[in-house]
């Protein structure tokens, strides 16, 4: 069962160039049928079951030829789109991973419930306050008794508080920290061949090694999630973002824009306007678009 979100990029979206071809009726159609399929899988290519689903389109004859470039079919005779497949396969290996993680830890405290069944018991006991220690004496006593009775219990008081040891118990070793298990990073940089490269590989090394020695070792969920967003970066940026990370130290890497308000930068530096990564692309984008419809103009 998929989320009822979906990772977008809007950047990547209105940049593209099939969009970019497209009329407003036609973007919106190619947008429902997105949605469409992240919640209910790939549509059906018969052309009566994709008429009743695009029924709301009065302008589907038209908007239809524009957007069917965008999706392919199977095997099956369905369409689908290819990133949000992807998408979908990212979301079932994290739903996985979280599944395993919450099964291994509950396999953990089961275990050693089990190895330390007088766990519970010795934990009430430590705990609880009470105000007298009862032993058993060997050495007979009467403790102001007036029956006689030189036989039975003797009572003596705890030190610590609540129930704390003894002015002349040993002190307890500290806890040593978890600093979790190294996996192989090389694996999860291979999913991404465009990020792949040797200057990548060597600051990703140094920087897991670091970040394991100082935070913990990182795990492959959180490594896909953070090297994701220097897909249209390139891995400069990302061998860049392990370096800074590296030398930080940082619990993880980032990205420019990110960086920059992570640092407190604001909008100018040294007296100059700076506009954020994320404002550029924008811009661009936009230029871009603009010469795409003077070219399309031109051309009719």
């Amino acid at each position: 069962m998929s989320r009822e979100w979906y990772p977008w990029f809007p950047h990547r979206f209105w940049t593209s160039e099939r969009v970019a071809m497209m009329d407003d009726a036609a973007v919106a159609l190619y947008k429902f049928l997105l949605d469409h399929e992240w919640e209910n899988g790939p549509f059906s290519s018969d052309e009566r079951v994709l008429r009743a689903i695009c029924s709301r389109f009065k302008s589907f004859e038209t908007s239809w030829p524009q957007v069917l470039p965008c999706f392919k079919k199977s095997r099956h005779g369905k369409y689908f789109n290819d990133r949000m497949e992807r998408e979908r396969e990212l979301e079932r290996e994290a739903a996985h991973a979280r599944a395993e993680r919450s099964k291994n830890s509950w396999t953990k405290r089961r275990d050693a419930a089990e190895s330390k069944p007088d766990a519970r018991a010795e934990h009430v006991q430590t705990t609880r306050t009470p105000c007298r220690e009862r032993v058993e004496s060997s050495q007979p006593a009467t403790d102001g008794r007036t029956d006689g009775r030189t036989d039975g219990p003797t009572y003596r008081p705890t030190y610590g508080g609540a129930g704390g040891p003894a002015p002349d118990a040993p002190p307890t070793a500290p806890r040593a920290r978890k600093r979790g298990a190294a996996f192989e990073w090389q694996s999860v940089l291979s999913e991404l061949p465009d990020l792949d490269t040797p200057g990548v590989r060597t600051a990703c090394g140094d920087f897991c090694d670091a970040r394991r020695s100082k935070h913990g070792a990182w795990t492959p969920q959180g490594m896909r999630i953070a090297i994701r967003r220097f897909v249209d970066l390139g891995p400069e940026a990302l061998a860049r973002a392990f370096e800074q990370a590296t030398e930080a130290p940082w619990k993880t890497i980032y990205a420019p824009n990110a960086l920059e308000h992570r640092n407190g930068h604001g909008a100018k530096r040294n007296g100059q306007s700076t506009e954020t990564l994320l404002e550029r692309r924008k811009r661009e984008g936009m230029e871009q678009m603009i010469e795409w419809q003077k070219n399309i103009a031109e051309a009719k």
